[in-house]
């Protein structure tokens, strides 16, 4: 299983399937134990007359092991940037069509359905926030390092999202 099957492709059906962070952190753990029982094994075994070498085995497998690591900590990172990209996105383009000041009363009527389609949609954004921190938890847990816009996004999220929030505030005493 860790050798034979071909590893970009099940990583993208493993991507489709949306899997929990629990369960990559489950996944990624279990090579690192798969990695340490290998290379604890004896490299030199020897049966009757035969002295035989496993060193180069070992050393395969737990290449094999330490490969789908790095791919399920990258799978990750692109699932945990992806979700916090998605988030700063929605934040600029709906703050800044909430923003805009209406010019006529179409274009109030448009404002005001898009805010209170905002404010019922807070909820729905905030539920990502915890499911974000756990992945940024895993990919920490196991020290891998992402750009320092992600960084920064990761650190600023809720500052930043308090700034929406009193964006809606102040187009809602605009309209």
């Amino acid at each position: 299983e860790i050798y034979e099957i071909e590893k970009t492709a099940f990583i993208k059906r493993y991507k489709a399937t949306k899997p929990k962070v629990s369960s990559i952190d489950a996944d990624i753990f279990r090579y690192t134990q798969v990695a340490a029982k290998v290379m604890d094994a004896d490299a030199m075994v020897t049966t009757q007359f035969l002295q035989l070498d496993f060193s180069m085995l070992k050393n395969s497998i737990a290449a094999h092991c330490k490969e789908w690591q790095q791919r399920l900590t990258q799978l990750l990172l692109e699932m945990a940037t992806d979700d916090l990209e998605d988030i700063y996105v929605y934040m600029k383009e709906k703050g800044e069509k909430v923003s805009h000041v209406p010019q006529n009363l179409d274009e109030l009527g448009e404002s005001m359905a898009l805010l209170e389609h905002l404010q019922k949609d807070q909820g729905r954004i905030e539920e990502k926030f915890s499911p974000l921190d756990e992945q940024f938890a895993v990919l920490d847990k196991y020290e891998v390092e992402y750009t320092e816009e992600v960084e920064h996004r990761k650190k600023h999220l809720h500052a930043d999202w308090a700034a929406f929030q009193e964006t809606l505030v102040e187009a809602e005493q605009m309209i």
